[in-house]
């Protein structure tokens, strides 16, 4: 008789508390490392993670590093750190913390990560428990790349530094904000994340000498509540681009806000972005304030709501800014304008699409202590009791509002859609000839990125998929029957992964199970247009 045996490999358990005073590498033989008691990496000294580790907390312990960290996984065999208990709750353990004696990151000209503390492709679950974050950076910098930071019982990341990176990483479930950056110096570059279902989004703070160059793009912010999605103070050279921001909630907060409190102007980029079916209870769903220069054009906003007295755009005295090529549609404001603006310099206001949107106006400008353009933009918003709101005193500058598209071209009815000195003798005069006979073009088409996120159809999310994230299958539901289209996937450098072709369906599943875990773009094509979804592959 032959007998087999069948062979399980079992790894060592290795138990580790206190100083870890020499460089020390925790590899999968010894797996999980069980971290019962705190636990520190001296100064001088480097802890290596190996892919596939698995590094778990008793209550309340922590990773402190006062040396380096280098804790690099794969996309397979991904880094955990999480709780040692068997059933874990948010705030099971404390923190990693970064103190101000660790080793900064560093990278090149080009951005590119060199050398110094790192975390890629970790799993960072149910910290927090101590207070700061799961992860507490103090005074130091770090690189974060392709991380999930998730079921922290306060913030996920609590940090002060000279520089934050991060990118391809998702913050989910967590009790305060997802991001905390209570001091960034410089350097300050978030792309590529997944901001979703946390009390907050992403909180930064700058300080007035900070000149360098900060960007923000191509994130996804999600079903984030009760504090901002995301709030910018004093922020300098600022660039924040095609960022998706839906479903978010800010109840008393707005959902993305930039508080330039400082005397100092402040220059600003926002570019195509969407801001789509997000809440506010007592905040707008855009809102600048003080000594803003800069630009905002080619965003969406598509059916948002701000169901109290303030605005779904509201810009408090720009310095100098042009607002040009946005869509504004769909949104309600009922107790305020769709777009508020007071100024204290110059405003340039061109090819905008205001249309269907619910309100007390469409537009409400307030002072006008100079002159500032307001042309070929489309106004049509009958649920609004006026199309533009004059809130200038008399005796200022009237307002030039030539060459724009009223939805009519019938002077009563123009007459009738603004509220100008004719409707009140202390406001000045808004001078419209000529009008535009048809509407002005609209262009809010976005150059593709590397990523391939691309320009949504204002109609928006025509289609739905779910689970996401995803482990083994999607399902795509349209709202209608695709006669001949297409489902393609990109990942994050832009390769397209799958593709399969839809021939007279409203819905069809798609398997992943030879796709990498990571964030990828799904496109679908229903024979005449692009749409697009952002899903993550989470394989167990």
């Amino acid at each position: 008789m032959l007998l087999t045996c069948r062979c399980v490999v079992i790894n060592a358990q290795t138990n580790v508390s206190g100083f870890i005073s020499t460089n020390t590498t925790w590899n999968l033989a010894g797996s999980p490392y069980i971290v019962i008691g705190n636990t520190l990496v001296s100064q001088g000294f480097t802890l290596t993670i190996e892919p596939g580790v698995i590094v778990k907390f008793n209550t309340d312990k922590a990773l402190q590093i006062d040396g380096e960290l280098i804790a690099i996984g794969t996309a397979q065999n991904r880094i955990t750190f999480t709780s040692n208990k068997v059933s874990p709750a948010a705030g099971d353990w404390a923190k990693i913390h970064f103190s101000d004696a660790s080793v900064d990151a560093v990278f090149d000209t080009t951005g590119n990560y060199v050398a110094g503390s790192i975390m890629k492709f970790c799993d960072i679950l149910y910290g927090g428990g101590l207070g700061f974050g799961a992860i507490h950076s103090l005074y130091s910098s770090q690189y974060f790349s392709n991380c999930r930071i998730m079921y922290s019982s306060i913030r996920g990341i609590y940090y002060e530094g000279f520089s934050f990176v991060m990118d391809s990483s998702s913050i989910k479930n967590c009790s305060d904000y997802g991001l905390y950056l209570a001091r960034v110096e410089c350097n300050l570059s978030i792309k590529n994340n997944f901001i979703e279902n946390n009390r907050g989004g992403i909180f930064i703070q700058c300080p007035s000498s900070n000149t360098c160059l900060q960007e923000i793009s191509n994130n996804y912010f999600n079903l984030n509540y009760d504090q901002n999605t995301l709030l910018l103070l004093s922020t300098y050279n600022l660039i924040i681009s095609d960022n998706y921001f839906v479903n978010n909630n800010g109840i008393d907060n707005s959902i993305l806000e930039l508080n330039n409190s400082s005397p100092h102007i402040h220059y600003e980029t926002i570019d195509c972005n969407k801001f789509l079916y997000n809440q506010s209870s007592n905040g707008s769903i855009f809102l600048a304030t003080n000594h803003l220069i800069g630009s905002m054009s080619n965003n969406v906003f598509n059916g948002n709501i701000v169901s109290t007295a303030n605005s779904i755009v509201d810009l408090s005295e720009p310095s100098s800014f042009y607002f040009r090529n946005n869509l504004l549609i769909n949104n309600s404001s009922t107790l305020a304008p769709c777009f508020k603006c007071t100024l204290s310099s110059g405003l340039a206001l061109d090819h905008n699409e205001f249309s269907n949107n619910t309100g007390t106006s469409a537009l409400h400008i307030l002072s006008n202590p100079n002159s500032y353009g307001f042309k070929y933009n489309n106004l049509s918003n009958p649920n609004c009791q006026y199309e533009l709101y004059n809130d200038t005193p008399y005796g200022q500058p009237n307002i030039t509002a030539d060459s724009n598209y009223w939805g009519s071209t019938s002077i009563q009815h123009i007459d009738s859609v603004i509220y100008d000195f004719f409707d009140f003798a202390n406001q000045s005069v808004v001078y419209y000839s000529p009008i535009l006979v048809s509407p002005a073009v609209v262009d809010t088409t976005c150059p593709v990125i590397p990523t391939l996120i691309s320009n949504i159809d204002p109609s928006l999310f025509t289609f739905n998929l779910f689970p996401n994230p995803v482990t083994t299958h999607f399902t795509i539901v349209f709202n209608k029957i695709i006669h001949k289209g297409s489902i393609e996937i990109y990942n994050t450098l832009g390769d397209n992964v799958l593709q399969e072709n839809i021939h007279y369906a409203s819905q069809k599943e798609i398997s992943l199970l030879t796709i990498s875990n990571g964030i990828y773009l799904v496109r679908l094509f229903d024979g005449q247009r692009y749409y697009s979804k952002k899903i993550i592959v989470e394989h167990d």
